[in-house]
This record gives structure tokens, C-alpha cells and sequence, in this order.
């Protein structure tokens, strides 16, 4: 009778879940940039940088996205540089997230708005 290879079970398992994420993330990513791409986002101040932020918070989700996508495969192939990967994409998340709060009571005026704004709009994961 075979045993079974927990370690690389666990790492594939891992490996799935990165992919979902990485799916679920797309789908609400995707049709956000194209409704804002098409300017079908109403009630945005024009003085606001909206679309700064907005463009450059949709470039660090997907940057993050493809950084997972990456550690999804590792894991898959059962290398644990993997588990590096996922363990360093998370932190820079939860950094990020503190980034923009922080940025939320530093900045004033439009600047702030337009964060705002885009916080609601691009922030997905």
C-alpha cells in the first residue's frame, strides 16, 4: 500500500488556491479597468487624480496577481521557493494596504480624494 506524499499534496493544493485567486482577482479587475477605460465611472471630481491613482493601484494588483500566478506554478512544480514567493507577496499586501491608509490621512485636498476615490474602485485582493 502507497503512502501519501502530504508535503507535495499540501504544496499542490496551495498551488490551486493561488490559481483561483489569481482568477477571482481578474474577474473583478478586468471589467473594472475597462469601465474605467471607457470613462464609465460618474461622479468623479475632474480635479481629483483619480485616474493616477486609480491606473497606478491597478498596476500594483496586477503586479501582485502576477507574482502569485508565479508562486502558483512553483508550487505546483513542488519547489519551495514557492512558499517564499506567496509568503513575500503577502506581506507586501498587507504593506500596501498600510501604504494607502496611511497615504488616506497624510494628503490633503484633491490628492486625497482622488485616492479615495480609487481605493473604492481598484483595491480588490
Amino acid at each position: 500500500m502507497k503512502t501519501l506524499d502530504w508535503p507535495a499534496v499540501t504544496y499542490r493544493v496551495l498551488a490551486i488556491g493561488n490559481v483561483l485567486v489569481v482568477l477571482i482577482g481578474l474577474l473583478f479587475l478586468l471589467p473594472t479597468a475597462w469601465s474605467v477605460r471607457i470613462r464609465a465611472v460618474e461622479h468623479v471630481p475632474a480635479n481629483s487624480n483619480f485616474a493616477t491613482w486609480f491606473w497606478t493601484m491597478t498596476s500594483v494588483n496586477l503586479c501582485f496577481l502576477a507574482l502569485l500566478a508565479i508562486g502558483g506554478v512553483h508550487l505546483f512544480r513542488l519547489r519551495p521557493s514557492g512558499v517564499t514567493i506567496c509568503n513575500d507577496v503577502f506581506v507586501e499586501e498587507i504593506a500596501y494596504f498600510r501604504v494607502i491608509g496611511f497615504l488616506w490621512s497624510a494628503l490633503r485636498g484633491p490628492i486625497s480624494t482622488g485616492l479615495a476615490a480609487a481605493t473604492g474602485v481598484a483595491t480588490f485582493a
